[in-house]
């Protein structure tokens, strides 16, 4: 021993050692041994709650024991499998509560503890096979080796015997191995699944992700397509009725024979279909089969070309019938003719009726349209807003009251500085589609108020 090594002076030594098994008190040897443990562990404890009292200046603070606990061979003489989490719960009791303590054991579990508690360190004492005895030499920081087959064949173990427990052992330890690494190639397979699942769903929510910006780009694209072609449409219908209304005139005035106000008739309906395909149909009525009593003067017919309802204005002739479409008059195929369930064949009260000088409609004289009234439908408020803001907004109003086939609708600009009002006449004088404008009447706005007469 080094001269100058220290040895603690300790307040206790607990030992369990030996077999403390009684037939008169009924104890096993695991449970004489489980019992001296727990007698240790009390004892501890009493230990811990005196020496607190001791020292009042620091109640919460537990001093050193200064307590050794020597233990051979920890919890044995059950399970195994048991005996062997039993110890390690021990131990780590036992050493919360006294710090110090020597323990013997031959699990191997527990050989692998201070690789988990840095406050446990192995250590094995060495043995001579030849001469069958331990050498006394401590190893600290390895664990001991079992040395059961060698001692039972210097014993007189048979050799036959030793073989087989070495084959049994061999056995048993490579089932472990297989198992052990059957285990670790699940693992790695599950994980590598796992990141294959993980690559795969961010690969499907990219996708997605491009799919939605291509979807909400082609609608996009889409809208900027059909507001072309729905603003192409509307230029065109505005230029078709603006003529046709020239060649009324000039049929009126003698300088233009029918044929060509037909063709005009039929520029425009064309116009309309064009229109009507670039911009979302309603769902059509529900309809029935027609009958010739349906095609009165002033009755109401579906046009399935045209995807909506429209005014008779003559009886049928060679299989066709002209009808007022919104705003406009054209030849329609009666095959192209239903009736509504809803509306068979009433007369339309509309606003703007022609009152006629003869039986051709096409020879009819000047129209006497009645102002329709303001009202919030037909009345576009333009107050507070840009004139370049106010006017786009105007035209957009404009196309849809050609497209509805009002006669006349309002501009409601306010008063103001008449910067806006004076903006929005300069405008519509321009526009081919108003025929007329004038201030409002008083009790409509007056000159707050904009009345546009549309052709």
């Amino acid at each position: 021993m080094d001269p100058d090594s220290e040895i603690p002076i300790y307040r206790r030594v607990l030992a369990e050692i030996g077999d403390a098994q009684s037939l008169e008190q009924n104890l096993s040897t695991f449970t004489a041994h489980l019992k001296q443990l727990l007698d240790f562990l009390s004892l501890l404890e009493r230990d811990e709650v005196t020496t607190t009292i001791e020292q009042p200046s620091s109640p919460r603070r537990r001093a050193p024991q200064r307590s050794l606990v020597l233990i051979d061979e920890i919890v044995t003489g059950t399970d195994p499998r048991q005996g062997e989490g039993l110890a390690r719960a021990l131990l780590e009791e036992l050493v919360n509560r006294t710090g110090q303590l020597l323990v013997t054991t031959h699990y191997e579990g527990l050989k692998a503890l201070p690789t988990h508690d840095h406050r446990f360190v192995n250590a094995n004492v060495g043995f001579d096979l030849e001469q069958m005895q331990p050498t006394f030499t401590l190893h600290i920081g390895t664990p001991g080796t079992s040395f059961a087959l060698p001692v039972a064949r210097k014993l007189g173990l048979a050799e036959r015997v030793a073989q087989r427990a070495e084959s049994l052992l061999e056995h048993a330890e490579n089932e472990l191995s297989a198992l052990l690494k059957d285990l670790a190639d699940q693992r790695s397979k599950l994980l590598a699944e796992q990141d294959e699942a993980r690559k795969a769903r961010a690969q499907a929510d990219e996708l997605e992700r491009r799919h939605r910006r291509k979807l909400a780009e082609l609608k996009e694209q889409g809208q900027r397509a059909l507001g072309r072609g729905h603003g192409e449409a509307l230029a065109e219908l505005k230029s078709a009725r603006v003529d046709l209304s020239r060649a009324r005139k000039a049929l009126r005035e003698g300088k233009l024979d029918e044929e060509k106000l037909r063709q005009l008739d039929r520029q425009v309906s064309g116009a309309a279909r064009a229109i009507g395909s670039h911009e979302p149909r309603p769902e059509p009525p529900e309809t029935k089969p027609l009958a010739i009593e349906d095609l009165s003067p002033g009755s109401e017919v579906y046009v399935t070309r045209l995807g909506g309802s429209a005014e008779v204005l003559s009886a049928p002739r060679k299989g066709r019938v002209e009808v007022r479409f919104g705003g406009m008059r054209t030849l329609v195929s009666v095959d192209e003719l239903k009736v509504p369930t809803d509306t068979r064949a009433r007369a339309l009260k509309r606003a703007g009726t022609t009152k006629r000088r003869g039986g051709d409609p096409r020879l009819d004289g000047p129209k006497v349209v009645p102002t329709q009234g303001r009202t919030v439908d037909n009345t576009l408020d333009l107050r507070g807003k840009r004139v370049d803001e106010a006017l786009r907004e105007l035209d957009a109003f404009l196309d849809q009251a050609l497209l509805e086939g009002r006669d006349n609708v309002y501009a409601l600009h306010g008063r103001g500085t008449g910067a806006l009002r004076s903006a929005i006449r300069e405008h519509v004088q321009r526009s081919p589609v108003i025929a007329d404008t004038r201030e409002a009447d008083p009790e409509e706005g007056g000159d707050a108020v904009t009345l546009l007469e549309l052709r």
